[in-house]
């Protein structure tokens, strides 16, 4: 498999497996180019971060006997929503979004979160991706923003290529 191939099949195993579990996902769902997703909406996005020698977890940047042929694309899958922010509603008028819509917007984000981990252990045991034998790591989750009304979780995956 190429980056080529797998990006499509994370972003298609991904929101299979979100569905599954219940999540409402944006109706904007694609494989992006750059490390982050063009956040002008809600959106479930797979960016290319890396190409390595190695398997998962253990990158191989230096020059060793035999050499390792193994290569692994690492790629983020980014959930964004849309936040509270500032508003401006006249020259002297702003509006500070309040505890309660910030709160609700943060447990989605956890919510988030918690969703694609377990949709990612999901793919991993499922090989729905991958084959049996070959390299699937599930990395840490991460918070993206607010920024511009936009927030996400981000959880990256490394996988094996041929």
């Amino acid at each position: 498999m190429r980056a080529t191939e797998a990006a499509p099949a994370l972003l298609a195993a991904f929101v299979k497996q979100l569905e599954a579990q219940g999540i409402e996902l944006p109706e904007r769902q694609y494989v992006a180019p750059g490390s982050i997703a063009v956040w002008d909406s809600e959106q479930l996005a797979i960016n290319l971060q890396d190409i390595l020698r190695g398997q998962p977890g253990e990158a191989v940047e230096k020059t060793t006997w035999p050499v390792p042929t193994v290569v692994v694309a690492q790629f983020a899958v980014q959930l964004v929503r849309l936040v509270p922010a500032l508003s401006n509603d006249g020259p002297l008028q702003t509006v500070v979004p309040g505890e309660v819509e910030i709160g609700v917007s943060g447990m989605q984000a956890m919510d988030d979160a918690d969703a694609i981990v377990e949709a990612a252990l999901a793919i991993q045991q499922a090989h729905t991706v991958t084959e049996p034998g070959m390299g699937f790591g599930i990395g840490q989750v991460s918070t993206l923003g607010p920024e511009g009304g936009l927030a996400a979780v981000m959880l990256k995956v490394t996988i094996s290529l041929d």
